[in-house]
């Protein structure tokens, strides 16, 4: 799992953006999106321009997900 400097220097609270997320989880945005679709409780937050925002909690479904998948 690899970090990006500027989502440490996030709080922990804050939201992500799909790219930061996707960074910490080691996928590409487009596999994101694609979750988003099959699992119902993956909704990120929709901003001006339909901007993805990702809560801490959906952050960390996303990495959980990741690892499962990489495991199977």
């Amino acid at each position: 799992m690899t970090t990006d400097k500027a989502a440490d220097a996030k709080a922990a609270g804050a939201y992500r953006t799909i790219g930061e997320v996707a960074d910490a989880v080691g996928e590409p945005t487009h596999v994101l999106r694609f979750w988003e679709t099959k699992i119902p409780q993956i909704r990120p937050a929709l901003r001006a321009k339909g901007r993805r925002r990702y809560r801490p909690e959906e952050a960390r479904l996303i990495e959980a997900v990741a690892k499962l998948v990489r495991e199977r």
